[in-house]
């Protein structure tokens, strides 16, 4: 299976701790209401779903503030505070593919998606396969966020502000209700099983309390996204206490062609719901 030859349209993509970005307005200009800042918003991610493809650079980290020293050393020797990742779009109406490389915690990872199915690189020659209504549940998921995902945060979100107006960039943060977060969760694991109702129960509680924030910066001359970042902060984890995820992603590539090719080895795996 061979993917189209497509032109890349530019598309960048944002991922910074919003307590840091400082509030500059352009001098003589209105400011511009929350209505106004959230369209602006929902017009980059329909310019971004509309492009022939782009590429994207993603990091991702976790911090725990409330454990103390001895318990973190022992949790970074099981569980990586961060990753990354780089990778490819290429899309046109009824065809969407990805492909993305990284690591995290020294191991390579590698990520492909392919008419409706990730496929995620185990070892060498070896592939597992996930229809897309279930691969959210892998690491494959945290990656591959779609325009159309973030285009429905925006019905979810509150306190919203111009952080940064300027001739070259907007810059517009604003706050996701924990119930966006709590409806992604249950499109998530889908059907709880009888056995799981209790773990069920304990993610629906920690995720009604967290709390997201996403600051989006877009390029005023044609309206694409830069970057967006994004931070997730849960305040009682079991046996971790506070919890802050930070996903900062940058969109780049202007014109050029790319061609996303499924390997061989991953073309012979079933894909199957998990």
């Amino acid at each position: 299976m061979r993917g189209r030859r497509r032109r890349l349209a530019v598309v960048p993509f944002p991922s910074l701790l919003l307590a840091s970005l400082l509030a500059i307005t352009g001098c003589g200009q209105r400011a511009l209401s929350r209505e106004e800042a959230l369209d602006r918003v929902r017009q980059a991610y329909s310019n971004m779903a509309s492009a022939g493809g782009y590429r994207y650079r993603a990091e991702v980290t976790y911090d725990f503030p409330d454990m103390d020293e001895a318990t973190r050393m022992q949790l970074a020797a099981a569980v990586p505070s961060s990753l990354n990742m780089e990778g490819e779009v290429v899309q046109s109406q009824g065809d969407h593919r990805q492909h993305a490389v990284g690591s995290g915690g020294g191991e390579r990872l590698e990520l492909y998606v392919v008419d409706g199915i990730s496929y995620r690189r185990l070892g060498e020659g070896e592939w597992k396969a996930t229809d897309t209504a279930a691969w959210r549940s892998d690491m494959s998921g945290l990656y591959f966020i779609s325009p159309e995902e973030f285009q429905g945060m925006l019905d979810f979100a509150g306190d919203t502000r111009v952080v940064e107006e300027t001739p070259q960039r907007l810059v517009i943060a604003f706050d996701v209700r924990s119930d966006y977060l709590l409806s992604s969760l249950e499109k998530t694991l889908g059907p709880c099983p009888p056995e799981e109702e209790g773990t069920y129960l304990s993610l629906l509680t920690l995720m009604s309390e967290a709390q997201a924030e996403v600051a989006t910066y877009i390029y005023r001359s044609n309206g694409y996204l830069e970057r967006q970042d994004v931070t997730v902060r849960l305040p009682n984890a079991p046996l971790l206490g506070t919890v802050v995820i930070e996903m900062r992603t940058f969109f780049s590539s202007y014109g050029g062609e790319s061609e996303i090719t499924l390997p061989p080895e991953a073309e012979k795996v079933r894909p199957r719901s998990e």
